[in-house]
């Protein structure tokens, strides 16, 4: 079963995701986290190939969660939940490994399009490791 996380510093945020989520893809385990410093360990430890992230929180910023998190697994997919205001620096997580971003307030047929999409490329990826 794939994994999903995801991590925003706002718990009403995180249930409604999870809520999205598990409607949209029975067949993911998706857990939530409101501190980004669990949220690392957590994905580090359960190897979670799919991390939706919340691109402005005051411990960690989305650029550094970006960065750490491409450390230890270049193949993981990380998306950016971002306003407007924040675009460019989603442009610039993007660049550093970022898999996508999403505008809030989120559009939940770009949501699904952006996660088939990661779901569909780990497979691949890990059918590829396998052979």
């Amino acid at each position: 079963m794939q994994k999903l996380v995801v991590i925003d510093d706002e718990i009403g945020q995180c249930r409604s995701m999870k809520k999205i989520m598990e409607k949209l893809f029975p067949q993911i385990s998706v857990e939530i986290f409101t501190d980004p410093a669990c949220a690392i360990a957590y994905i580090e430890e359960e190897s979670v190939h799919i991390v939706i992230t919340d691109i402005c929180m005051p411990e960690i910023d989305g650029l550094t969660l970006v960065q750490r998190l491409m450390e230890s697994d270049r193949s993981r997919k990380i998306v950016l939940l971002t306003g407007y205001a924040e675009f460019e620096y989603a442009r610039r997580a993007v660049s550093l490994g970022a898999y996508d971003f999403l505008l809030k307030p989120m559009n939940p047929d770009k949501l699904k399009a952006v996660i088939e999409k990661c779901l569909t490329e780990v497979q691949e990826e890990l059918q590829s490791r396998q052979e």
